[in-house]
């Protein structure tokens, strides 16, 4: 049943290591939240090698944005949920993050409702060391940050799991327990370390998404009712 009034908003970020990945290829993402007569608002964000940390700051930019337009059309500003997957993951967890009990000139006075976060990167410098041991062609981290004397500095600043406060925005993560390129530990970590409200939805088996249909039906069940109790 949809109660009356206006729609919520969700505010999607694409993944890619933050160095690839565009949001023209995430519609399938948003159905669920578009079946259920939701706003969109899909961003993308300056990326590649050595590009970090803007990706934080366009993301950050992007969400001031949206409560600009929101606002422009006496639209409800506590109804807005921000998404991703990977680094679209963490960059949903840093607006959160930022936007609740942190600095940038692009903060804003309503953070969002919730985070939504699908297996997002929590601790860069943990992922870091895991890559540079099981993939290290495959090191994102590496080339996100380039110069490697960064690194420390960089994860500090930008990891969500250094970010944890009593005013971090109720966070649902779902995560697959054999994730290969985001260890399942990054989800753990983040969840043991918030005294806010928060879930974890763990997918059994699952590696970095290619989760099956009933999986998938699920962790939108978990989701959405996570939501609405807020």
């Amino acid at each position: 049943t949809n109660a009356p009034g206006p729609n919520p908003t969700i505010v999607w970020i694409h993944g890619g290591g933050w160095v690839a990945g565009d949001k023209a290829r995430e519609t399938p993402q948003l159905i669920p939240y578009l079946q259920r007569g939701w706003n969109v608002a899909n961003v993308n964000y300056r990326q590649g090698p050595n590009t970090a940390p803007q990706a934080v700051d366009d993301v950050m930019c992007a969400y001031q944005r949206v409560t600009e337009l929101l606002a422009a059309s006496a639209m409800p500003l506590d109804q807005i949920v921000v998404s991703g997957a990977s680094a679209g993951g963490h960059l949903a967890l840093m607006v959160g993050m930022l936007n609740s009990e942190g600095e940038h000139p692009c903060k804003v006075t309503t953070p969002p409702q919730a985070v939504v976060n699908w297996f997002g990167i929590t601790d860069i410098e943990a992922v870091h060391t895991f890559l540079s041991k099981t993939r290290p062609e495959g090191n994102y981290a590496a080339s996100w940050i380039g110069d490697s004397g960064r690194l420390a500095e960089i994860s500090g600043k930008y990891s969500p799991l250094f970010l944890v406060s009593e005013n971090s925005p109720p966070i649902i993560t779902v995560h697959g327990d054999r994730d290969s390129v985001v260890p399942f530990e990054q989800a753990t970590a983040l969840h043991e370390s918030l005294s806010t409200t928060n879930q974890l939805v763990t997918m059994e088996g699952g590696n970095h998404s290619g989760f099956s249909d009933d999986q998938y039906q699920s962790a939108y069940r978990e989701i959405f009712a996570f939501i609405n109790d807020l």
